[in-house]
């Protein structure tokens, strides 16, 4: 990730990544494991070259069909962000 200018004005403001696993739900409605998130972990602000972000999903929950990646800037934040060479691995 590479950022430029980024300014966050408000709490819960940032730029970040995001792993959601789908079905939300398992069976038994539960919904443990399947979504993380950079947002409040990984505070990004001002101008920087390319630095690595990584999610680790330590536990794949048995039931999931597929994952949906995002990659956002959440409201209240200003400036440019660039994303690349976005890798998803299963160990």
């Amino acid at each position: 990730m590479k950022g430029e200018e980024i300014k966050r004005f408000a709490p819960g403001s940032n730029v970040f990544i995001s792993l959601r696993a789908f079905p939300v739900e398992d069976s038994n409605g539960n919904t443990a494991g399947r979504y993380i998130t950079s947002q409040e972990r990984i505070f990004v602000d001002s101008t920087f070259t390319w630095r690595p972000i990584e999610l680790v999903l330590n536990k794949m929950p048995p039931e999931v069909e597929y994952l949906v990646v995002y990659l956002a800037m959440a409201p209240r934040t200003s400036g440019k962000v660039y994303f690349d060479d976005i890798t998803l691995t299963v160990d």
